[in-house]
């Protein structure tokens, strides 16, 4: 698997700050839309909050089917 470390620049900080506030975002929420932005990639989250928002992909909370009692 190749992983990208994606530095701090202050652009993507700026970036983050104005996501953050503008749709009410952690700094840390607002950092990961602000890189699936940069990138045009999709977020994939199980967090509700930033469901809804442009490019976000709202994972369901238990993907994994339930077990039968026999």
């Amino acid at each position: 698997m190749n992983l990208l470390i994606e530095p701090l620049h202050e652009s993507l900080l700026h970036a983050a700050i104005s996501l953050s506030l503008k749709h009410n975002l952690s700094l840390y929420d607002a950092l990961y839309l602000a890189l699936a932005y940069r990138y045009q990639c999709p977020l994939y989250t199980a967090d509700e909050k930033i469901a809804g928002k442009e490019n976000v992909i709202l994972l369901q909370k238990d993907p994994l089917p339930k077990k039968s009692q026999h």
